[in-house]
């Protein structure tokens, strides 16, 4: 018989249901992330591409729709050098790449490496402690610059930014959203 790798919700216990919590909002943290540098990276491409008269913003023009699409296709890794060498200038690009650069890395660490493995992480409590506090570092990291780029979006768009109060905490409260559910829920 062929051992497959079905789901046994036999095998869960209540204490992992915190832990896969953990895992489902640290998704949602890192996809955010993402979301956001494609959104301001599009939102800059389509309004210089207007800007310079070489594509016009019509669901009629096929080569705009085609150019949407090639947009809509970038890996965050090319969003974020997009955003980096084409829109900053060098003194924010200096601080802000290694930034943006550490959060994809953490992105991709929490989608790629630790989440296909959750399962059997969540089944040994005795490493549990140490994955919750990887995960809120890797957190922290994607918050901060999520952070940095929703102010972008927020001042190229022209909406209020944040207060300094709100925003010197954000990480920290995003962490401990991801990392402690039944506390901050």
């Amino acid at each position: 018989m062929i051992d497959l790798p079905f789901i046994d919700p036999k095998q869960m216990e209540d204490i992992h249901y915190g832990l896969f919590i953990t895992f489902g909002r640290a998704l949602y943290v890192a996809q955010h992330f993402e979301a956001n540098c494609r959104a301001l990276a599009t939102l800059l491409d389509v309004k210089g591409a207007h800007r310079s008269g070489k594509i016009s913003p019509s669901n009629e023009n096929p080569d705009f729709n085609v150019f949407i699409d090639k947009l809509r296709k970038r890996m965050l890794a090319q969003n974020i050098g997009r955003l980096v060498n084409h829109y900053m200038p060098a003194d924010l690009k200096d601080f802000l790449f290694p930034i943006l650069d550490e959060a994809r890395i953490a992105r991709n660490y929490i989608a790629h490496n630790l989440t296909p493995g959750c399962k059997t992480l969540a089944l040994e409590p005795e490493l549990q402690e140490g994955l919750i506090e990887e995960i809120r570092k890797l957190v922290r990291r994607i918050a901060e610059a999520d952070k940095h780029i929703c102010c972008i979006m927020q001042a190229v768009t022209h909406e209020p930014i944040p207060t300094g109060e709100y925003l010197q905490g954000y990480q920290e409260e995003i962490a401990s959203w991801v990392c402690e559910p039944g506390e901050t829920s």
